[in-house]
């Protein structure tokens, strides 16, 4: 979004905004960025397993990948284990749903 020029940030914004789609953000106070990664992962995890979602698309960073992977695998084992939740990381190119995440996390973050 640094890239996007004011009026078409607002666009974007509200374009996802129309979208049926449901956004959790989950915000975490530390500031170290692989332990907010891995505790705002793990509770929102906790959360769409609850919900039974069946899928979780990750943003790829392969830095985090096998952390994330560790975190996925083990809050999963600890749902339901009569569902299956399934979880892969892609790039926005390939998973274009991963955009309009990436613009309401900056929404929120920029309090629009």
């Amino acid at each position: 979004m640094r890239n996007e020029s004011p009026r078409r940030k607002k666009m974007l914004v509200d374009l996802v905004e129309t979208m049926d789609i449901i956004c959790i953000e989950e915000v975490s106070h530390l500031t170290h960025q692989p332990k907010a990664r891995a505790q705002a992962l793990e509770v929102l995890a906790m959360r769409l397993v609850a919900e039974g979602v069946t899928e979780i698309v990750i943003e790829v960073d392969e830095s985090f990948v096998q952390a994330d992977n560790q975190i996925l695998a083990r809050v999963i084992r600890s749902g339901n284990p009569n569902r299956v939740t399934r979880y892969r990381h892609e790039s926005p190119a390939v998973e274009p749903m991963l955009w309009a995440a990436d613009i309401r996390a900056w929404a929120y973050a920029k309090n629009h």
